[in-house]
């Protein structure tokens, strides 16, 4: 696992991160999906606002400004390694590892979007949310993807009840 994270990580960094334009992808389609989903949540006039288009307006005030740090890239390419690395069909791996992604991506833009709801009804409290509670529950998440996928889909316990 740590060996396709690191080829990943030196891919991004001497590659993809100086070329700009996955991050931007990405942070912008985080910041429209999360738009979209405070809309949803009841802020019908939420908006992205900014020279980048990546700051969270609602009621009149900016919210949440999402920047490349945000949109997740990370998060799918760990996954990703842990499935890769984990015992399995490369069949099932096939449909697992972009599954889980677009889920993963899912809860970020709920993630962002919340942040934004929380940021409207109080600031105080959108930076702890922001760095420890949303961190347990992403990493959260993703452990429980890749523990679904052991228990599922990796025929381990098939081979050891065998």
């Amino acid at each position: 696992m740590l060996a396709i994270y690191s080829v990943w990580y030196l891919v991004y960094q001497l590659w993809l991160r100086p070329a700009g334009q996955l991050n931007r992808f990405l942070t912008l389609r985080v910041a429209e999906g999360s738009r979209w989903l405070m809309q949803v949540l009841g802020y019908p006039d939420a908006q992205l606002r900014g020279p980048q288009g990546n700051i969270l307006h609602a009621d009149g005030q900016a919210l949440v400004a999402i920047g490349d740090a945000c949109n997740g890239l990370d998060l799918y390419a760990l996954f990703a390694s842990f499935v890769l690395a984990a015992p399995g069909p490369w069949r099932s791996k096939l449909w697992y590892v972009p599954g889980g992604i677009l889920a993963i991506y899912a809860l970020n833009l709920l993630r962002v979007a919340l942040l934004g709801v929380n940021a409207a009804i109080s600031r105080t409290t959108v930076d702890f949310n922001h760095h420890y509670t949303f961190v347990v529950v992403v990493y959260g998440f993703i452990f429980l993807l890749w523990a679904v996928w052991l228990n599922r889909f990796s025929g381990l316990l098939k081979s050891k009840t065998a």
